[in-house]
């Protein structure tokens, strides 16, 4: 299945394999959002500059590329010049003015679209680094352009089961950047955005033990964040995301099979409820968490006095 790319003039897909000339494309990237803005329609004279809106949500950062000549980024009292291959970053509306961007005809602009959530940066550090150019010509920041780039050039070719990875990488490589030219806030405040988000992920993790699919990928999707941050989420509690499903999978195993109201129930249906599917995987875990059989620590819970 190829990434699916639009040209809003005509609402039609691209061709596999090349970018349709038109003012917007779009690329899904799961937690970020590629737009790659052009002249529209037919070339123009030399010397005609072009403008148009960078489409944002509120809660979305923008990570702008000047690619095939000079732009201009500007909103409200906040201007910006970039030369090819130059990088900026424009804050949420909700934060900042909305974007409008203004080049030669031979001048693109690749926008990375971020949930603010993905970027560690308080709004006063969003405020002071919009409208400003991030170093692009070495480190983090090459890395970065030659990344936003190569999507743009490819957009086409990119599979949707490959998006997700790439959209990580792009997260990663704009935090990675980011955190090089600003302080990204009071790191006990960091902590708590971030402990709370976890929260909010061992919450939706719980409500949903019962699906055997539940995995990483999907927690990463649901809440907009790479799978990376997903992992260094749970890194940070000195747990790994699968071992914690796991646990409170076993938790819930164990809890029914010593529940008196459970006791004609059979382990398999047990299991199952809570989402595991493979008899053996689930003996040898349960054993290994409490030292018997699920078989066996029913008999002995349902011996011990009450």
């Amino acid at each position: 299945m190829q990434g699916t790319t639009h040209d809003t003039r005509s609402g039609a897909a691209p061709a596999i394999g090349r970018l349709l000339p038109g003012e917007r494309t779009e690329l899904d990237l799961g937690p970020a959002r590629l737009l790659v803005l052009r002249p529209p329609g037919p070339p123009a004279r030399p010397g005609v500059r072009w403008s148009a809106a960078a489409p944002g949500t509120a809660q979305t950062w923008q990570v702008v590329l000047a690619s095939g000549g000079p732009l201009t980024l500007s909103g409200g009292h906040d201007a910006v010049r970039l030369a090819p291959g130059e990088l900026a970053l424009w804050a949420p509306p909700d934060t900042a003015p909305a974007m409008t961007v203004r080049g030669t005809p031979s001048a693109r602009a690749v926008a990375v679209c971020l949930p603010c959530r993905t970027v560690p940066a308080p709004a006063r550090v969003a405020c002071s680094l919009t409208a400003r150019p991030l170093p692009s010509s070495g480190g983090a920041g090459a890395l970065l352009s030659d990344l936003i780039e190569g999507l743009a050039t490819q957009a086409a070719l990119v599979e949707a089961r490959q998006a997700l990875w790439l959209g990580s990488a792009v997260v990663d490589l704009t935090v990675a950047l980011l955190s090089g030219v600003a302080d990204l806030g009071d790191p006990a405040r960091s902590r708590s955005r971030q402990a709370t988000l976890l929260d909010e992920i061992k919450t939706y993790v719980d409500l949903r033990l019962a699906n055997p699919e539940l995995a990483p990928l999907g927690i990463a999707r649901a809440h907009h964040i790479s799978l990376r941050y997903v992992h260094h989420l749970f890194q940070q509690d000195k747990q790994t995301v699968r071992g914690y499903i796991r646990e409170r999978r076993l938790e819930h195993c164990r809890a029914d099979l010593l529940s008196p109201g459970l006791a004609t129930e059979s382990v398999g249906r047990i299991m199952g409820r809570w989402g595991f599917r493979d008899a053996a995987v689930f003996g040898r875990a349960f054993k290994r968490a409490y030292g018997l059989s699920p078989a066996e620590y029913r008999r002995r819970g349902a011996r011990a006095p009450r």
